[in-house]
């Protein structure tokens, strides 16, 4: 049984460091969307942190070897690294705002 093509294509999407969201300008001359995408990103923000907080606090529970070791290298390390793309966004949309308010 092949994996389901909404899968793969969300997984390929949640691994790609430089993936922007849809109808998302990065050339945009308007303060407002700018603003806009400030607060959108920071409420995706929150919400990964929340979820790895989560994640880290589960992880104890995990208590099979093969089961942890998935857990640590693979998910752990897919939400980190989504993080990290949130907060490289967030910090993009920061200065594009504080740009074009000047």
């Amino acid at each position: 049984m092949g994996i389901n093509p909404d899968v793969a294509d969300a997984a390929e999407a949640a691994a790609d460091p430089d993936r922007v969201l849809p109808h998302e300008n990065l050339a945009t001359t308007k303060p407002a969307e700018a603003r806009r995408w400030v607060r959108i990103y920071a409420q995706l923000l929150n919400f990964k942190q929340r979820v790895l907080l989560a994640a880290h606090a589960k992880l104890p529970e995990v208590t099979e070897e093969a089961a942890h070791r998935e857990a640590v290298d693979t998910d752990l390390v897919l939400l980190e690294a989504q993080q990290s793309r949130l907060q490289r966004r967030l910090a993009f949309w920061k200065r594009r705002s504080d740009k074009l308010s000047q």
